[in-house]
């Protein structure tokens, strides 16, 4: 066990193992950095992603509505386009 570890983590660490959940208390450090790991590689994605957003709308990609009237109406037809979509898959599944 990692010694300089604070009392309550080495505690859930044998937990764990205890639990059978883990054959060692390695399996368990080693799972949890492979976590934090997968997290930060899923943040660094998200902040990219806010990025290029962010780009996009400063260089005027987007759509103004302007009240609930056109709101309303921009979800219906985003809304026509699903089920239309969702028809022709329909239909290329029953013709296989």
């Amino acid at each position: 066990m990692i010694e300089s570890l604070p009392s309550d983590i080495q505690h859930f660490i044998q937990a764990q193992v205890s639990a059978g959940k883990y054959s060692s208390e390695a399996d368990v450090v080693i799972e949890a950095v492979k976590l934090l790991r997968d997290q930060e590689e899923n943040y660094q994605r998200f902040r990219a992603e806010v990025q290029r957003r962010l780009k996009s709308l400063d260089e005027g990609n987007y759509i103004e509505l302007n009240g609930d009237e056109e709101l309303a109406q921009f979800f219906d037809g985003l809304l026509q386009e699903v089920q239309v979509k969702h028809e022709v898959k329909h239909k290329v599944r029953s013709m296989d």
